[in-house]
């Protein structure tokens, strides 16, 4: 199963996956979010959303030239990282996306959430306490090495 995205209009799952980037793995305790690259994937029962979803996807799993709009940290990297989306401002994702004006505040505001829900599923995978309490039972994010 998918984690649900709240606060969007139609109904929307996600799952991140994280991918190595390198052979020089992090150790299980001290994962470093600039060592992995992310793979997000979901559905929407809603073709708008669904087409919203394909773009962050497509955004944060490209090269870095997609991303520095929405991270400002990216340049000179050939991998948008785990880090750089961790920096997103999910409040702005659609403003520095040029999609704010187009869209309706609800469709605005499940944009942020889509991003606050990955930046948490990336925060939970790489070990971060605060997300590891959470209850993630409906995710099945995961890690690659």
């Amino acid at each position: 199963n998918k984690e649900r995205v709240p606060g969007c209009i139609a109904t929307v799952h996600l799952k991140t996956t994280l991918i190595a980037i390198s052979d020089n793995r992090p150790t299980a305790k001290a994962k470093d979010p600039n060592e992995y690259r992310v793979i997000l994937e979901g559905s929407a029962d809603a073709m708008l959303s669904g087409g919203l979803l394909a773009l962050l996807s497509d955004t944060f799993g490209g090269s870095d030239a997609t991303t520095e709009k929405v991270a400002s940290d990216t340049e000179g990297n050939d991998t948008v990282t785990a880090a750089d989306i961790l920096k997103v401002n999910p409040e702005v994702i659609t403003t520095a996306m040029g999609l704010q004006s187009v869209l309706s505040r609800g469709r605005n505001d499940g944009m942020t959430s889509m991003v606050r829900v990955v930046q948490r599923q990336i925060k939970s995978l790489l070990g971060d306490d605060e997300c590891s309490s959470l209850d993630t039972s409906d995710e099945t994010s995961s890690v690659v090495a």
